[in-house]
């Protein structure tokens, strides 16, 4: 009889233990998921639509649409990690300026991880668009490049923004442009250097003199990045630039 209540002690403890441990757990990630880098004021200025292009939300989306023109070509955008989406309104706005819709994904807890196949909607809900392209920034980026792996023939091109493909693109036939400022700290420059040789043939490299990791979006200042001697305007006009000549030579 004592035998079986120590037992049965043992495992009501063990039971508590487990519980404890998990709600430990759960609330520990809620509270890093909840602490992320939210989109400054020229962000949430830069969502109001005009003439030139029309910007509306849609579900976990941020919908760029130019206005009164043919478009046949777009840009689905993966924000970095434990970034707001819509502080890349800046940089995404200058793109859909020249004519090519353009589709923010809002990420379960800011983190591109938990949503990799989120271009997948995207690309069925505008079945009109003949030509795709997919961005992403930090690990935005890197759950891009996993994106295409496995739907590549759905994909003209893969944009990086500092960030590195984790696994091995060299056999797919799509082009990539990788695009990083010279002050980024944030980004494993190991992990990026071993990731060039996960490129395909058509791959492309622009280094953005100045630049650094957050600027790419409206965001402020990133724990642990570089200081930047170029402002975050002209970093994101280097940068949409760059992809809309990239997406040209489709």
């Amino acid at each position: 009889m004592g035998d079986d209540n120590l037992k049965r002690n043992r495992f009501y403890l063990s039971i508590i233990v487990i519980i404890f441990l998990t709600t430990l757990i759960i609330g520990g990630f809620y509270l890093y998921a909840g602490d992320y880098y939210q989109a400054d004021s020229i962000a949430v200025e830069a969502l109001a639509s005009d003439m030139k292009v029309n910007i509306s939300t849609s579900g976990n989306k941020i919908i760029f649409m130019p206005q009164n023109i043919e478009i046949d070509t777009g840009l689905i955008f993966y924000p970095g990690g434990k970034v707001e989406y819509s502080a890349y309104a800046p940089l995404i706005r200058k793109i859909a300026e020249e004519g090519y819709i353009c589709v923010v994904v809002k990420m379960p807890f800011n983190l591109a991880v938990f949503d990799i196949n989120s271009a997948t909607g995207v690309i069925k809900e505008h079945e009109e668009i003949e030509n795709w392209y997919l961005a992403g920034h930090s690990l935005g980026g890197a759950m891009a490049s996993k994106y295409v792996i496995n739907n590549h023939v759905n994909i003209n091109g893969l944009i990086l923004l500092g960030a590195y493909p984790p696994s091995d693109l060299s056999s797919l036939n799509i082009e990539v442009m990788s695009i990083y400022g010279s002050e980024d700290k944030i980004m494993d420059i190991d992990n990026f250097q071993r990731g060039r040789g996960y490129m395909p043939e058509n791959y492309t490299e622009v280094l953005i003199s100045g630049g650094n990791h957050a600027q790419f979006g409206n965001y402020g200042v990133q724990d642990g990045d570089g200081i930047a001697s170029i402002s975050t305007s002209e970093q994101q006009e280097v940068t949409a630039q760059n992809i809309i000549n990239f997406m040209n030579n489709k």
